[in-house]
């Protein structure tokens, strides 16, 4: 969060929640899912993820899924090859089954948008 906090300084922009939100790395989401965030996480799981089946509906289910995403994220956005990743649909799947459980509607509207099936289908 300092990180966030001295960007915006330097570049004098103001301090709102919007600004900051926007500049928080991808991997400070993620952190939000560890365990020393259990007792948050057990308040707002059912707000944040709705269509969660409550059988599994915990931080820590979603912990490794995210973290999962995170993984493939990194990976992709650093430029590293990934097309030896045995499991990269279900990864995809991955992506969607957290989007659908936070918001049904708009996974669908991703989907559709979506050309990963196709590029993977056509290889390296």
């Amino acid at each position: 969060m300092t990180d966030a906090i001295d960007y915006l300084g330097l570049r004098g922009k103001p301090l709102t929640a919007g600004s900051m939100i926007s500049e928080l790395k991808f991997g400070f989401w993620t952190s939000l899912f560890d365990a020393h965030y259990d007792k948050l996480w057990h308040r707002i799981i059912k707000a944040v993820f709705p269509a969660m089946p409550k059988t599994i509906r915990t931080r820590g289910e979603l912990s490794g899924r995210i973290n999962s995403v995170r993984h493939l994220r990194n990976a992709v956005s650093h430029h590293h090859s990934i097309w030896h990743w045995r499991n990269l649909k279900e990864r995809h799947e991955e992506i969607y089954l957290l989007l659908r459980w936070m918001e049904p509607e708009f996974a669908d509207f991703i989907l559709k948008q979506d050309r990963f099936p196709s590029v993977l289908s056509g290889g390296p």
